[in-house]
């Protein structure tokens, strides 16, 4: 999973963690052990999921990675490209979701064309879904169930949030 920033990681992490989601983070205020010993967990299967700002994008080569989410469009349409290629190597099939707030739609299809990218929306409220399917395929790792599970989510009833939570979990 990519954000943006170094706090967003740190929090998106915490949140799949609350879920019970087994996370390992890389960003810049992470000492190159502390990248590594990530690396190592995520690559073992200590963790289920790797949250990482685009500081890990480029020069990683991790075998099997299902699937990539954006929590967070790139500043530029190119470190699309290096997250997506997280995914789908060597001829395997990958899935790469993204979530787009709907003022930022516009300029995320200019972008993605602009890197003959084919955009498939699937509209949502952002305050909709319920957790236990994608905590749950997540857990799994399983892209194919997160992803039918986001899609199902997205039909769901709007919950309340609180300040500085991210409603699509």
């Amino acid at each position: 999973a990519f954000c943006r920033t170094k706090h967003g990681s740190d929090r998106f992490a915490r949140q799949l963690e609350s879920l019970g989601v087994r996370c390992a983070v890389i960003h810049g205020n992470r000492s190159q052990a502390q990248r590594q010993n990530a690396l190592q967990d995520f690559r073992q299967g200590r963790a289920d999921v790797l949250v990482a700002t685009d500081v890990a994008a480029r020069g990683i080569h991790i075998d099997d990675v299902p699937c990539v989410v954006q929590c967070d469009p790139p500043d530029d349409p190119k470190d699309y490209v290096h997250r997506a290629g997280r995914t789908g190597r060597a001829g395997a099939r990958g899935v790469v979701v993204s979530f787009v707030e709907p003022s930022q739609k516009r300029s995320v299809q200019r972008d993605m064309r602009s890197i003959g990218v084919e955009v498939q929306w699937t509209e949502g409220s952002a305050g909709a879904p319920r957790r236990e399917p994608v905590a749950a395929a997540a857990a799994r790792g399983e892209a194919a169930r997160a992803t039918a599970g986001e899609r199902q989510n997205a039909d769901a009833t709007p919950t309340r949030r609180r300040p500085g939570e991210l409603g699509w979990l």
